[in-house]
């Protein structure tokens, strides 16, 4: 029976900055330190609003200190067995090997739990700071409804909290991040069809803000499973193209800060032909002719 390892980025996760743990803080009230030992059951899953479709996450069985292992339990097919297990491995502490995997058969059948030999006496597992059955599967799921109400936690703020949240296994930064993708994926969708849905947005908008601007642009020629795929998209804001009016003329790219925001874009890539696209539909819906106006960039 194989195990999926789920392999690690050691990439560097950095040091939390104060939006961070005041982020750590709303998901962990009454938190005033960062060193945490205890366990804390943190289930939000049952919040979530599940768009998207994960079947290794939606399959995957919540880790809870209620699970035993038990004569009699039944599993529908080996998978499944295999995602109970992890589950179990983790919130118990036990992490295992698999000793024998044949990958060439394969099981149609359930799986029966037919003997356990007990009671389990030995001591308990010694904490290490890695877990390899905690994956980015198990960790998604957990965080579900986290990342629902905190989307833009970013991954550092996930690891420390998967360390709040299993007693203190320390991830990297690659199954976090592959965790938080997962996650965003059954909650928003993929990107792809997540872009596809902007023109229906941008129509909600509109019905209610009617001198609301936008362009869609779908990739020329460019077809998947029988859809145009997306390349760009332009919104702007009439109550911002008022404000800029009565501002001095100047405007700068992509900057932090800032006092009114004048337009929004989402592009392929940020190169010459994507800017000067960008900067041509400014131009005609939002400086207006005859203004002439500086603009401050960091791009030469």
């Amino acid at each position: 029976m194989g195990v999926d390892l789920d392999s690690d980025d050691d990439r560097p996760a950095g040091e939390m900055t104060e939006s961070d743990i005041e982020m750590f803080r709303r998901i962990f009230p009454g938190r005033h330190d960062l060193i945490v030992h205890e366990f804390s059951d943190l289930t939000l899953f049952d919040q979530a609003f599940a768009e998207g479709r994960d079947d290794e996450l939606l399959e995957a069985p919540e880790a809870s200190p209620s699970m035993v292992i038990e004569e009699g339990r039944v599993f529908k097919d080996l998978p499944a067995l295999k995602r109970w297990l992890q589950a179990f491995a983790v919130i118990w502490k036990r992490p295992y090997k698999v000793l024998h995997s044949y990958a060439e058969r394969r099981y149609t059948v359930k799986w029966k739990i037919t003997k356990v030999v007990g009671p389990h006496n030995c001591d308990d597992h010694e904490l290490t700071m890695r877990h390899p059955q905690l994956t980015s599967i198990i960790i998604a799921k957990r965080l579900m409804g986290i990342l629902k109400e905190q989307p833009n936690m970013k991954v550092r703020t996930i690891i420390r909290t998967v360390e709040e949240i299993y007693g203190g296994y320390v991830i990297t930064y690659g199954k976090a991040w592959r965790a938080k993708q997962r996650a965003w994926k059954v909650i928003y969708e993929d990107w792809e069809s997540g872009y596809e849905q902007l023109p229906v947005l941008f129509n909600a908008i509109k019905a209610v803000n009617p001198s609301m601007h936008y362009e869609y642009i779908p990739k020329p020629n460019a077809w998947k499973d029988g859809r145009q795929i997306f390349e760009r998209a332009f919104w702007c804001f009439p109550q911002c193209v008022e404000a800029f009016r009565h501002c001095r003329p100047v405007f700068s790219i992509d900057t932090n800060n800032k006092l009114v925001p004048l337009a929004f874009a989402l592009v392929e890539r940020e190169n010459n032909d994507g800017w000067g696209w960008f900067l041509r539909l400014v131009w005609i819906h939002v400086v207006g002719p005859g203004r002439e106006v500086g603009v401050i960039s960091d791009r030469h």
